[in-house]
């Protein structure tokens, strides 16, 4: 019985964590009233104009982040263009998400702070 109760605990915490509601809750907010996150970039899918960040060493938290033309890049603070976004690197991206129980944000400007 006791195995059970904290099995159905653990359940739960981790339904409510990874939700993607949650997810977007953890995202921060920068000065300009964007969404903030960052993070090393685990993929590039240039055809589709996406990436994905996974936040933090351990986290499994990942997001989907979408560019457009009118995204703006910058590679260690000077003015950048996409081919600055490798794999491995960390990024900053300030965007908007497209609703908020989404993990997909739609990038303002992306920042590559580091990395290979």
């Amino acid at each position: 019985m006791r195995r059970r109760i904290v099995g159905l605990l653990v359940a739960a915490v981790f339904s409510s964590v990874l939700s993607p509601a949650r997810l977007v809750a953890q995202a921060k907010k920068d000065r300009s009233g964007l969404d903030r996150v960052e993070g090393m970039i685990q993929s590039i899918d240039r055809e589709n104009a996406t990436l994905t960040v996974r936040q933090g060493d351990r986290a499994s938290i990942v997001w989907t982040v979408l560019f457009t033309p009118g995204t703006a890049f910058t590679y260690r603070n000077a003015d950048s263009n996409l081919d600055d976004l490798k794999v491995g690197r960390r990024v900053i991206v300030l965007g908007q998400f497209r609703d908020r129980s989404s993990s997909r944000l739609t990038a303002v400007r992306i920042d590559v702070r580091s990395g290979r």
